[in-house]
């Protein structure tokens, strides 16, 4: 299994691409057209679409919502957590409930957090 964790932004955004099926060029592997995390992708027709689930919300929030990741702020990084995994807020105690388990990510940037717990969902 691969350890997501340890992967640069271009690559989860080429890993994010395969498991949504999204096509590349020629259905090849994802290239650096941009020498950045951005992929390029293929849109209806011949068009090109560059792509960056890690950093663009315009890219990452339609996957969010379909698979029920949820993200908080948990001070000086965000949490992502798959759909069941905690319930976040304050309880009737005044103890802040967190998410734990293996579908869930911490990261400063909430959209790689987020990126990372899709790839790690079961199919």
């Amino acid at each position: 299994m691969t350890d997501y964790t340890t992967l640069t932004d271009y690559e989860l955004n080429c890993e994010v691409a395969k498991k949504l099926r999204v096509t590349s060029e020629n259905n090849k592997p994802c290239q650096d057209w941009f020498k950045g995390p951005a992929i390029l992708v293929w849109g209806s027709g011949s068009s090109a679409v560059k792509i960056d689930y890690c950093n663009n919300a315009f890219d990452a929030w339609p996957v969010i919502v379909k698979n029920s990741i949820s993200i908080i702020n948990s001070g000086s990084v965000w949490t992502a957590a798959a759909k069941g995994v905690g319930h976040e807020g304050v309880l009737g105690d005044s103890e802040t409930c967190w998410y734990a388990g293996a579908n869930t990510y911490d990261d400063v940037n909430p959209l790689k957090a987020a990126m990372i717990v899709f790839l790690k969902m079961e199919k």
